[in-house]
């Protein structure tokens, strides 16, 4: 079983000709309303990618209901969500003319999860199940400690990075997913060979899944470094969301029975599909489509 502690977002997406700079008033060409959050788009990412997974958390009553129901849709476990009557998290996203973004987030009631929720919650976590973070919920570190009392695997994900990350047992984790930015927060470290040395070093209990955009991904886990090249979109539309298209994909792999090589294919593939398409939740491929892709890539 996989379990998501995740955020689920409603996502107001301004396609521009170029990110706002500082100072400067743009005007945007449309305005789309998407669901997303990161914990979202993970979790439908592993449940199109065939895994059994329930999702975590809060959501808003008045707001966020076609969430939840999006997330039945597409096959996540929900019976462990809760609505409150508060404002659902929310982010303003700029896409800019070639697909790059920039994105602000507003947590709502993903910042209202309480240690009473997560003890509740905890006590369904089994030894051997995995349970994937981010880092836009409240009472992350009381999670993760509790999921490792109880012999769960921790995936984490630090995005978005902040000094927050420094108070989670980090030591506690099975597999982390960072960019080469994160990477460099967390050991200091600027190429991607030095960061998963260091990772070793500093967490050697830990395999680690080195994202660098259109280099591709390394993956180390003190036994084994693989390199996964990125696979080359036919057309770039929007890139959000596509990290999390990776990391669901890869965690849905792995937890499926897959080796890390073929689970690192698989979720480049998934990324590349992803892309296509705008938006962040709305744009995760059907395993099938991967499937399909990876057959012609394959060729």
């Amino acid at each position: 079983m996989i379990y998501n502690f995740g955020s689920i977002n409603i996502d107001y997406v301004y396609e521009t000709q170029q990110i706002v700079r500082p100072g400067q008033t743009i005007s945007a060409n449309t305005r789309k309303i998407f669901p997303g959050g990161k914990g979202l788009n993970q979790s439908i990412a592993m449940a199109r990618a065939g895994a059994d997974v329930t999702h975590l958390g809060y959501y808003g009553k008045q707001d966020a209901v076609f969430l939840v129901e999006l997330l039945k849709e597409a096959g996540v476990q929900t019976y462990f969500l809760e609505g409150v009557d508060a404002t659902n998290g929310h982010a303003f996203i700029q896409v800019d003319a070639s697909g790059e973004n920039a994105i602000v987030v507003f947590g709502g009631t993903n910042r209202m999860v309480d240690e009473a929720y997560v003890k509740k919650v905890a006590d369904k976590i089994q030894e051997g199940d995995w349970v994937i973070f981010q880092n836009e919920m409240s009472c992350t570190a009381e999670m993760m400690k509790e999921v490792h009392r109880r012999g769960g695997k921790i995936v984490l994900n630090p995005s978005p990075f902040d000094e927050d990350i420094q108070t989670f047992p980090l030591e506690k984790v099975s597999l982390f997913f960072v960019n080469s930015i994160e990477g460099k927060a967390l050991t200091g470290e600027e190429s991607p060979e030095t960061i998963c040395k260091a990772f070793g070093e500093m967490y050697p209990q830990s395999a680690v899944v080195l994202t660098l955009g259109e280099k591709g991904a390394l993956y180390c886990d003190g036994i084994q470094t693989i390199q996964q090249p990125a696979y080359k979109a036919k057309v770039v539309v929007d890139t959000t969301g596509a990290g999390d298209t990776f990391t669901g994909y890869f965690v849905a792999g792995i937890a499926l029975g897959l080796s890390e090589e073929q689970a690192l294919k698989r979720a480049a593939i998934a990324a590349a599909l992803s892309v296509e398409k705008m938006g962040a939740a709305s744009s995760i491929p059907l395993l099938k489509a991967v499937e399909d892709r990876e057959k012609i890539t394959s060729k």
